[in-house]
């Protein structure tokens, strides 16, 4: 599958990565990937939901054993309550909540 906005992925991971981050997850091993995190790209086949995928609050810094668990419903959960400390509940909440309803129906 082919993203339209990849360049905006590629832009955030340089974003995230400047501080040589460790894994957000297991915060022992340096991260490697940035993984979309609450929102997973396997799971948005319409091209015009994509730019919900491509942004700070669906990525996180992992390292490469933690992603192999990273696309269970539990991951994504953990991965919603990082972000929301990150970037506060209430920024998350509200970018949760504006996502269409198709997209927060695949999150089961």
């Amino acid at each position: 599958m082919t993203y339209v906005k990849q360049s905006k992925w590629i832009e955030l991971k340089k974003e995230l990565f400047l501080d040589m981050p460790l894994c957000k997850l297991c915060k022992v091993r340096p991260a490697s990937q940035l993984h979309h995190a609450v929102i997973n790209k396997g799971k948005v086949r319409n091209k015009k939901f994509h730019k919900y995928l491509d942004c700070k609050e669906n990525a996180l810094e992992i390292c490469d054993t933690c992603h192999l668990m990273a696309d269970s419903y539990s991951f994504r959960k953990v991965a919603y309550g990082i972000n929301s400390e990150r970037y506060g509940s209430e920024h998350m909440r509200t970018w949760y909540a504006n996502l269409p309803l198709k997209i927060k129906e695949l999150m089961t």
